[in-house]
């Protein structure tokens, strides 16, 4: 079982689905949502 992190740079407008500590999966998880304004 491999387990990395990574930085992920976001626009100052997204709206984070996450908080810090939860565990995501590449290409399951969503992280955020980007506003529209």
């Amino acid at each position: 079982k491999f387990g990395s992190r990574v930085d992920i740079l976001l626009q100052e407008n997204t709206k984070l689905s996450i908080a810090c500590g939860d565990r995501v999966s590449g290409g399951e998880s969503i992280i955020g949502y980007l506003n529209p304004n």
